[in-house]
């Protein structure tokens, strides 16, 4: 697995490009306060039926805290992988006992299905 990160960083380059969605640059913005900033992310190798999830927690002035990197076995569905992404990112900050979190993803069936569900 990490030989494919490292591969998937080569492809990206340089610059200040932290994420892109679609052809819209997105750069990190700093949590207010005493809250956490908490992105998270799933990467899936359909062939293999696994996937691999990251997790990066920010204080307000961006330095990292904590990260994590977890695999997944028997995992064949995107969006089930970016859904346990973010499972594992809201698990570890209960572990680590956050409460003030601002959870960040790219995954957007995931964010508004969630944002669907809150409105209900």
């Amino acid at each position: 697995m990490l030989s494919d990160f490292q591969q998937a960083q080569s492809k990206q380059g340089s610059g200040q490009r932290f994420g892109t969605q679609g052809s819209r640059i997105t750069h990190w913005k700093p949590p207010v306060g005493e809250t956490v900033n908490v992105n998270w992310d799933a990467a899936l190798k359909i062939d293999e039926n696994r996937c691999g999830i990251g997790v990066i927690i920010r204080d307000n002035c961006g330095e990292v805290l904590v990260t994590l990197y977890c695999p997944k076995l028997n995992v064949a569905d995107p969006v089930m992988a970016e859904i346990y992404a973010l499972w594992r990112a809201m698990k570890l900050c209960n572990e680590l006992n956050f409460e003030r979190v601002q959870l960040e993803g790219d995954a957007l069936t995931v964010i508004q299905a969630i944002k669907k569900a809150e409105a209900l």
